[in-house]
């Protein structure tokens, strides 16, 4: 994408080394997001659990959690026309409440948190959402994501329409599911979030033919029937990703006339 032409001049969800599937420090991609005339970015590293064998290899270890604090603030330093913002992407299941309550949400200098669910706890099995395919799995998604809605401690929800990487059927199940989402952000008034790194990914086969993962644009086709906003998001893993695929993400939104939420009302002093 050419980075003259940007759509948007932030990034809300951005990733560092510290999660084990990116690369880059905080540094790189203020570099990167400067260079794009991006005026607001924000860093939003998994974080640190107590105990779970599974989800080890996607997030930070709590020995980081100061360095990554650190990194931020060092690196807002040296790009003071550029609004830098300290965040996690969190799986806030109720039970890691405690955990998170004790050990991180106390914590000073977290400017934002953003709500994505990437594993479900279904009958006692964790599955990661790429194994998902049955319309039980769906249920258990909508019940995790409703549940970070319904915390009241999310900016928005990133990647609502992930299911479809695993459920890879357009059918009654998958519109329940999207409809149930939708529905849960209009009442508890969470912007969702369209998601650029999907369009990096490879396709995938569908019943249907190949298509991206996500976005799903049946989902936010759906989405336009209901009173939400939407943000648009990199979610960037390398550094020269920081801005990339906002102007398709923005296409979703004028295909199907959505509301794009003012980040302003998110952060009052932001450009």
């Amino acid at each position: 994408m050419n980075s003259n032409k940007i759509p948007q001049k932030y990034n809300l969800h951005t990733h560092t080394y510290r999660c084990r599937h990116a690369s880059g420090d905080t540094a790189d991609y203020a570099a990167a997001a400067a260079a794009a005339g991006a005026e607001l970015l924000g860093f939003t590293e998994h974080p640190p659990l107590f105990s779970n064998a599974a989800w080890d290899p996607f997030r930070m270890t709590a020995e980081e959690l100061d360095g990554y604090f650190n990194s931020i603030a060092e690196t807002a330093e040296k790009y003071p026309s550029m609004r830098i913002l300290t965040g996690f992407e969190m799986d806030l299941l109720p039970r890691f409440k405690s955990y998170y309550e004790d050990n991180l949400l106390c914590r000073e200098g977290i400017d934002y948190l953003i709500g994505g669910v990437h594993w479900i706890n279904y009958h006692g099995d964790w599955l990661w959402i790429q194994e998902m395919n049955s319309a039980g799995h769906l249920r258990e998604y909508v019940n995790e994501i409703a549940g970070l809605m319904e915390s009241r401690l999310m900016s928005f929800i990133t990647h609502p329409d992930m299911f479809a990487s695993g459920y890879t059927r357009w059918d009654d199940n998958s519109r329940d599911c999207s409809r149930d989402i939708l529905a849960a952000a209009e009442e508890y008034s969470v912007p969702l979030e369209i998601n650029g790194n999907g369009f990096r990914k490879p396709e995938i086969s569908t019943p249907d033919g190949p298509r991206y993962a996500y976005p799903l644009p049946e989902f936010w086709e759906l989405a336009a029937g209901y009173d939400i906003t939407v943000v648009c998001n990199s979610d960037a893993h390398k550094p020269e990703n920081t801005m990339s695929d906002l102007d398709k993400c923005h296409d979703i939104i004028n295909r199907f006339n959505l509301k794009h939420h003012p980040v302003q009302s998110m952060f009052s002093d932001a450009s």
